[in-house]
């Protein structure tokens, strides 16, 4: 990474498995990692100006069951991004999924240009084919499209329009 990071001054986002954590915190259970791997991976992760993008749901994308029947979990899958990135990207927002069959964690990375919440007031508009039916249905478009200034669109449109 540190070698990548010096070869471009774009915005940069890494993500998936960096079989290392950034923090103790991020293990769950038994076999502590080596706090010397730990301080490498955090500082190559400074050294290339990257932040984790943190993440929804469980506190784990690494899952082993280990000796006395215990579990292992440790948060190995991330996404990391460049200060330019998450300006770019400032509601992008990083999920971790659940697996059946792999003792890793899919995750799922979603790059929203708006704020979901914002997005979820909009009015969402429905369109429903029976209107079409209505003999007022072509009057109605066209009174909507010359007042949004689609005149010209409006008449092709309904010209070719099969009522």
């Amino acid at each position: 990474m540190k070698r990548l990071r010096g070869e471009s001054t774009l915005p940069w986002l890494c993500i998936g498995d960096f079989n290392e954590i950034l923090r103790p915190e991020e293990q769950f259970g038994p076999n502590e990692r080596d706090s010397s791997q730990i301080e490498a991976f955090r500082e190559a992760v400074d050294i290339c100006g990257l932040a984790d993008l943190g993440y929804r749901g469980l506190d784990w994308t690494w899952e082993k069951k280990v000796a006395g029947g215990h579990f292992c979990r440790v948060r190995l899958d991330r996404a990391l991004g460049s200060a330019d990135w998450s300006i770019l990207f400032p509601f992008a927002t990083v999920e971790h999924l659940t697996a059946a069959k792999s003792d890793h964690c899919p995750i799922l990375l979603e790059m929203e240009l708006v704020d979901a919440s914002v997005r979820a007031k909009q009015k969402q508009f429905w369109y429903e084919c029976m209107w079409e039916r209505d003999p007022r249905f072509g009057d109605v478009v066209m009174e909507a499209w010359n007042s949004t200034g689609k005149a010209k669109q409006s008449r092709h449109f309904l010209k070719s329009w099969p009522l």
